[in-house]
């Protein structure tokens, strides 16, 4: 459709590799338009990190932990959450269909909540965090049509003390669903 351009890099590196790719257009550059919204990959699964997400009624702010002994690790997180709060991210989507989604959380309770898109899906669960960052699997989104849309991930019902969110996955399913 137009709206986007792949390129194609070799998976082991030539002898002679260039450090720079250069991309020639058929239009002036100033018609060339590039977009900061997530492309989600239709072959990979994409996570968004909540420091791209627009946030209402909650903190975005950093973490860093020590796992094993010299091994450092960085997240940036959302907390203080309520009801009231929310993380939007605008995302390009390449083919209509269904989306796996999981989000990336830690904490001490359970709660539950839900993922809304612009086209009016939901999914929501239940989620029982650890006190270690991990993916927790919501269930199946469906966009209707390819292009930008928004997802919107809102707490729902529980206890969210102590709770951090630190991201968002989707991977595009190939499957047809009879309805």
């Amino acid at each position: 459709d137009g709206t986007w351009t792949c390129l194609s890099v070799p998976y082991q590196k030539p002898d002679k590799l260039a450090s720079v790719i250069e991309l020639t257009f058929d239009v002036p550059a100033k018609d060339v338009k590039a977009s900061s919204d997530f492309a989600v990959d239709p072959n990979l699964d994409t996570q968004m990190s909540v420091l791209f997400g627009k946030t209402e009624n909650c903190e975005v702010h950093d973490v860093n932990w020590m796992k094993r002994y010299g091994e450092w690790f960085k997240k940036y997180q959302i907390s203080g959450m309520t009801t009231e709060s929310s993380v939007t991210w605008t995302v390009n989507i390449p083919t209509a269909g269904y989306y796996d989604m999981g989000v990336e959380c830690k904490g001490n309770n359970k709660a539950e909540w839900k993922i809304t898109t612009d086209e009016g899906e939901i999914v929501r669960d239940m989620l029982v965090p650890t006190n270690a960052y991990d993916w927790h699997r919501m269930g199946w989104l469906h966009f209707q049509k390819p292009g930008t849309h928004t997802i919107t991930l809102q707490p729902l019902d529980g206890d969210y003390a102590g709770m951090s969110l630190s991201g968002l996955k989707m991977m595009h399913l190939d499957i047809e669903v009879e309805e």
